[in-house]
């Protein structure tokens, strides 16, 4: 904020939030240019200050409002977003004037990041990282594919290795049992009945599990044409996210592999080979869907 108002460069921290979205108000109230404040990865703030939704619903109903700015909130752990944020106990609700549940790239998109890449390993890609730009980034175009495979998941020290792990345990409360049910999707089970039989959840229970995965993007449930989703008693559950759908078909069974220093050994046996060629058919249809 200093630098962006012109500010000297040991200009001190604000003391406390309030303070800093008073200074904002202030120099926006005497600017008739708009101007646009991104606070990303609200959910980490609010956690470590319990009062600051409280604290910026106060700057926007007394202070922001008489300017103009637009406030854009964001942030990657939906679960918080959608019940500290927009839901109807959160000090902030009511006051969005729009919100963007941000989606995955699609494949013409996610082949814009391998320029130099052949179309049918572009494919390949974007049935293995999907379209979330920051597994995108992680890509060394010029290593090739299968080292791509390796490194980034197949490596005990590979950036992607256990990031399905991690989102589960930020975004969920049980998440071993959430793993285990995507797990038995990925292992080709895909009625409620069934995912529950093998994942080890009560039948009971497996679709309130199935919900909130879905409500994140994770899962879908693909029904017959011209059948409506909620009502479709053929649905077929499968795992939405490329990513999360490569990483429990291949490399959440080999972790003892990966852990044993034989990654590689593993990705070229099963995740590189005939079993590959047949998980990216079905990621085929989805990009010509896209």
């Amino acid at each position: 904020m200093a630098e962006f108002y012109g500010q000297p460069s040991e200009t001190p921290p604000f003391a406390t939030w309030q303070q800093a979205f008073d200074y904002i108000a202030k120099r926006e109230r005497e600017s008739s240019t708009p101007m646009v404040l991104v606070f990303d990865e609200f959910p980490y703030a609010a956690l470590a200050n319990n009062s600051l939704p409280s604290v910026l619903q106060i700057a926007i109903d007394h202070d922001l409002k008489r300017t103009n700015v637009m406030l854009i909130v964001s942030g990657s752990n939906e679960g918080f977003m959608e019940s500290k944020v927009l839901g109807s106990k959160s000090p902030l609700f009511g006051r969005c004037t729009a919100q963007i549940r941000l989606q995955p790239l699609n494949y013409l998109e996610v082949a814009k990041f391998l320029p130099n890449t052949p179309p049918i390993e572009q494919v390949d890609y974007y049935a293995t990282f999907g379209g979330t730009p920051y597994y995108l980034s992680q890509l060394d175009e010029s290593a090739g594919y299968q080292s791509n495979v390796i490194n980034l998941c197949f490596d005990k020290l590979g950036t992607l290795y256990e990031e399905p792990m991690m989102l589960l345990r930020e975004e969920l409360r049980e998440p071993a049992i959430y793993f285990s049910v995507m797990q038995a999707i990925a292992n080709g089970e895909s009625t409620p009945k069934v995912i529950a039989e093998h994942s080890g959840v009560e039948h009971g229970n497996v679709n309130l599990y199935l919900q909130t995965l879905n409500n994140l993007g994770l899962v879908g449930k693909r029904v017959p044409f011209s059948e409506k989703p909620e009502r479709s008693r053929r649905g077929m559950y499968i795992i939405k996210d490329p990513f999360f759908a490569y990483w429990f078909r291949f490399v959440g069974p080999n972790m003892g592999a990966v852990e044993q220093n034989a990654g590689s050994i593993a990705a070229r046996r099963l995740a590189l080979g005939e079993a590959f060629a047949t998980y990216v058919g079905q990621q085929f249809e989805a990009i010509c869907a896209q």
